[in-house]
């Protein structure tokens, strides 16, 4: 069932959806915000794109896409995370066949 207001839950549903909360915060200790209020608020809560891990595997990233399209700007102009790297932009397959590109070894398709 939907539940569109959090009144609407039991008080039994309401306590595992807040220990489920607070377990996810240790685990991510970013989520402290979100396991403290139990609910995230979309107009409130801040998504936040800080990452302390190591990386493992840096992403190389092939856009196929229009090299135009102003929506992908982020993606393209950057600043991109840590261990990302936009490789080739291009709006078909074939705009990838170069052999600098293969040697670089792209492993992510945006």
């Amino acid at each position: 069932a939907t539940v569109t207001n959090p009144t609407q839950l039991s008080s039994s549903r309401h306590k595992l959806l807040c220990k489920s909360l607070q377990l996810s915060h240790t685990q991510n200790n970013n989520m402290s915000t979100q396991a403290k209020s139990c609910y995230w608020n979309r107009e409130t809560s801040q998504p936040t794109s800080e990452f302390s891990a190591p990386i493992t595997r840096p992403a190389r990233i092939l856009a196929l896409s229009d090299p135009n399209d102003s929506h992908n700007s982020p993606l393209y102009d950057g600043p991109l995370p840590t261990g990302s790297q936009l490789l080739a932009i291009g709006s078909t397959l074939s705009a990838f066949d170069d052999p600098d590109i293969h040697s670089q070894k792209p492993n992510v398709l945006f």
